[in-house]
């Protein structure tokens, strides 16, 4: 009847107010008649069994509410004595004051014992769900179009210096320079055309045996 409300046993933030009207519920499915049937009995009526009813619900309520805010479950020996000092010194003592002890213990343990049941109840039925949730959201997500690999960049080759040889030409050094990515017969001849146009075929003939040894040393 109450399982929709009991599932909120298991949230460990549920509000008061909520817990409240779950427990309500719960608390009057609880056999306090039957339980509290001897005290019902007893004379002056419905003073003693009353005593033990309202004992009994208030046990069963406080068990239910720290189930169901996920609490530490309180001490029930501390409580019920807490609940029923007014009834020491009540009349007929120690009848009244010994009928709501013994509704409040009742009442807490029977309360504990059904909150902590349907919860567990609730939690079972509703473990497959939150494992089969839990799977789907850690499923990985596999793109059915996945990038293409873009073509590797074809790097340009590192350039590198081959030959730097200082070349003196009316009376100023000027470095014949020849690169990796270079035709060293090509730059040579720009070399000579560039700085000795007059003599540029001597140019060619003096450097080149130069140039070929450096080259040949690499």
């Amino acid at each position: 009847m109450f399982q929709q409300s009991v599932i909120l046993l298991l949230l460990p933030l549920v509000n008061a107010q909520t817990c409240k009207d779950t427990c309500k519920g719960l608390v009057a499915d609880l056999p306090q008649g039957l339980d509290c049937r001897t005290y019902r009995t007893m004379l002056p009526r419905p003073k003693i069994g009353k005593a033990c009813t309202s004992a009994y619900d208030d046990g069963a309520t406080l068990a239910c509410m720290a189930v169901c805010e996920g609490t530490d479950i309180p001490a029930k020996d501390g409580k019920s004595a807490e609940f029923c000092r007014p009834y020491i010194t009540d009349y007929p003592k120690p009848t009244v004051h010994k009928a709501c002890r013994s509704g409040y213990s009742l009442g807490f343990e029977k309360g504990l014992t059904a909150a902590q049941a349907l919860g567990e109840s609730v939690k079972t039925e509703a473990t497959p769900i939150s494992m089969e949730r839990a799977t789907a959201q850690q499923a990985p997500v596999i793109d059915e179009y996945p990038p293409k690999s873009e073509d590797p960049i074809d790097e340009p080759p590192t350039r590198r210096l081959l030959v730097s040889m200082p070349v003196t030409v009316d009376d100023n050094e000027i470095h014949l320079e020849i690169f990796s990515d270079q035709d060293a017969d090509e730059q040579l001849l720009t070399f000579c055309s560039t700085y000795m146009t007059d003599s540029q075929d001597s140019c060619v003939r003096q450097l080149s045996p130069h140039v070929q040894r450096k080259l040949a040393a690499l």
